[in-house]
This record gives structure tokens, sequence and C-alpha cells, in this order.
């Protein structure tokens, strides 16, 4: 149990403390303007509220009581997968878009592209990976008796996921936010969704591939690899990226 209660913990501080370090450096960074840097913060993690709770859970509960979509995921499950990951990448991206274009229209730097970004990804780790860490913890420590259903090393992994997707997603906010700034709107937004589609499928794709009901043809240990070969190839991309897009301007 110790592996996994580490696991646990560098999970939690993977989810809200390093992007609140991040956050801390790019304020101190911008003194003068640390306002418009935070609030632009807040405007992500918004985003991402709005497009999972919103969206995601409500619009999906909606059609599993009022469609035959449970039949249909059954029946084509990579499809489904693939429409989820659209519909997703659209919702994320029409919110970016809002936020880019009314209040921070000719406003947007690097440094406010990359908050938006943390803020959105740190909401999503939260939601995700630290608020099910934390309840697991406080369960341990109140000496709940727990039988994890996940090994410490996918418990090692999820954390190591939560760091790939926040370099990813800071590239392709970086990106999009870039093209709207110069007026390359229809450009950026088909790159930011279809960016964002292919990671969001990708892990359920091979996933699936393990899966006795589905296609089961690797091992998971096997699709595991598969999933996060692409997300660091992917991650490492993404810093390049970053790099590049430091010393672009942001203004038209």
């Amino acid at each position: 149990m110790t592996l996994e209660i580490v696991a646990l913990l560098i999970n939690a501080i993977v989810s809200i403390v390093v992007p609140l370090i991040v956050l801390g450096v790019l304020i101190k960074q911008n003194k003068e303007q640390w306002k418009g840097v935070f609030v632009v913060f807040l405007c992500g993690g918004l985003v991402y509220i709005a497009m999972q709770w919103g969206a995601k859970e409500h619009g999906l509960t909606w059609l599993f009581n009022n469609t035959s979509l449970m039949d249909f995921m059954g029946k084509h499950y990579v499809l489904y997968l693939f429409l989820v990951a659209l519909a997703g990448a659209m919702l994320t991206v029409l919110g970016q878009f809002f936020i880019a274009m009314v209040p921070f229209r000719k406003k947007m730097t690097f440094d406010k592209a990359i908050s938006f970004s943390i803020g959105y990804s740190m909401v999503e780790s939260i939601l995700l990976v630290g608020v099910r860490s934390i309840n697991t913890l406080v369960e341990i420590f109140k000496g709940t008796e727990l039988e994890l259903n996940t090994s410490a090393m996918e418990l090692y992994l999820s954390g190591y996921e939560r760091v790939l997707y926040l370099i990813i997603q800071m590239a392709i906010v970086l990106v999009l936010m870039y093209f709207l700034q110069h007026g390359m709107i229809i450009r950026g937004m088909l790159i930011a969704v279809l960016s964002y589609m292919i990671i969001s499928f990708l892990p359920g794709f091979f996933i699936a591939f393990s899966l006795p009901e589905y296609l089961e043809v690797f091992s998971r240990s096997t699709t595991l690899t598969m999933v996060y070969a692409v997300l660091t190839a992917s991650a490492v991309t993404s810093i390049i990226i970053i790099n590049v897009c430091r010393n672009l301007s942001y203004e038209e």
C-alpha cells in the first residue's frame, strides 16, 4: 500500500500544486499585468467546467436516458469514442474562441495564453485525478479498509499523464490564440479541434484493444505502452511548438 500512497500524493501534487507554481511564475513575470494573467487563468478553468460538467456529463446523461446511445455504444464502441472526442473538442475550442475574441480580443499574450491553458488543465486534472486521489488518501489515513482497483504503476502513470496533457494543452492553446489574434480564425479552430480530438480519442481507442467485450487484441500493459508512447511523443512535439510560439508576436 505504501507505493500506492506515494503515487496518490504525487497525483494530488501534480494536479494542484504544479499548475499553481507555474501560475505563480507567470504572475511574477507580469507584475504590472498580473490581474489579466489571473483572470484568464480563471477563464480557462471555467471553460473546462462548462464543457465537462454542463455539456458532456449532463448532455451524455440525457442522451443515455432518452436515446438508444447505450445500444449504439455497445455495437460501435470505437465510433462512439470518436464522436465523443469530436464533440468535446468542438465545445472546448468554442469556449476558448469566445474567451479569446470577446474579453481578451487584441489583449492576448504568450503568458496569458499559457495561463489560460494552465487554468483549463488544472481544473481537468483536479476533477479527473486530484479529487479522487485526495479522497482515497483521506480514507486510507482514516483507517478505512480499501481495495484499490488500480495498480501502483497505473497510479504513477496517471500523474505522468497529467503532466503530458498540461504540456500538450499549452501548445494547442498557444497555437489557437496566435491564429485567432492574427485573424486566421477558421485555420486556428480546425487545428485546435483536430488536436484536442486526437489526444482525447487515441487513449480510449488503444485501451479498447484490451477490453474483452470489444476488441481484446493486446494485453492491457501493451495498450498502456502504446498510449503513453503517443502522449510522450506529442508532449515532446508540444515543447518544440511552445518554444517556437515564445518568439512569435501575439499582437496583430
